[in-house]
């Protein structure tokens, strides 16, 4: 196997990886201000991590052309998911990447 290869089973499990990174991230919008959140800081890093350019490995950009997700779609997504009440965010994360998906 050349060294860009890769091999259909571990491109899958990346994928999943990947995924889950941005499934955090939304989980991130809901963090709260606590002991292990002083002032927020998770929720402001995840806020600013949906809103940036950059296009680098691990980047918002980047996951979503990985995962090929409409990643405006989903900037729009977590600035609702940011807004609305803790109930309506929990419900809404799952649907709001599959909806990404299918776009």
């Amino acid at each position: 196997m050349a060294a860009l290869e890769v091999d259909p089973h571990e491109y899958v499990g990346l994928k999943c990886l990947w995924l889950s990174v941005l499934l955090q991230a939304f989980r991130d919008l809901e963090s709260p201000r606590n002991f292990e959140n002083r002032g927020g800081r998770v929720r402001k890093a995840a806020i600013q991590w949906f809103n940036s350019n950059k296009v680098g490995t691990g980047s918002f950009l980047w996951i979503c052309r990985m995962l090929n997700l409409n990643s405006d779609y989903l900037k729009r997504a977590s600035l609702v998911h940011c807004n609305q009440g803790a109930k309506y965010r929990k419900k809404r994360v799952y649907t709001t990447v599959e909806s990404a998906l299918q776009q």
